[in-house]
């Protein structure tokens, strides 16, 4: 089993997602591969009053720009997407808790070309909250996080994180 661990931010849970971080992990917890994208926050559209806490919590902990638009950065996560699903049969996709955020992330890319994408999304997109509950673990505290796992709130960090405690408690 491989573990296709993603985050993304977006503006507010319910506004567009202007980054995204994913973390490939095999079965014992070593990233075979991983991808991080980010468009300009200011052209995602969503509650102007998550603005201000994306500025506060979330700009200072990314990188460069590397999408030009929302568009690019989707259509550059589906190539990656696809292309991993078809160089891991085995993969499982995994979020921390992935609704709303990355289910409507991938609902997103699926619109954007529906008669192409409507039957890869993931079915089911497996969430490391329920994994914990199950557990008997707290889906929503804070776990520690490893040197790679930081800062908090970068997408790609926080998707290693997902993953390896994804790893750890299956």
């Amino acid at each position: 089993m491989k573990v296709f661990s993603l985050d993304v931010e977006c503006v507010g849970l319910y506004g567009d997602v202007f980054a995204v971080g994913v973390s490939i992990l095999d079965e014992k917890g070593n990233e075979l591969e991983s991808l991080f994208l980010r468009a300009d926050h200011n052209i995602a559209t969503g509650l102007e009053d998550s603005r201000k806490w994306i500025e506060i919590n979330v700009i200072p902990t990314l990188g460069d720009i590397n999408c030009v638009s929302l568009r690019e950065l989707r259509d550059r996560f589906w190539e990656f997407y696809t292309e991993c699903r078809r160089k891991y049969p085995d993969l499982m996709i995994v979020a921390d808790c992935g609704s709303p955020c990355e289910s409507g992330f991938f609902r997103t890319c699926v619109m954007d070309d529906i008669r192409k994408r409507q039957w890869y999304a993931p079915y089911p997109l497996h969430e490391l909250g329920t994994l914990l509950l199950a557990k008997g673990k707290d889906p929503l505290a804070n776990y520690e996080r490893l040197p790679n796992e930081l800062p908090k709130h970068n997408p790609l960090a926080d998707a290693r994180q997902s993953g390896r405690l994804w790893i750890e408690n299956y």
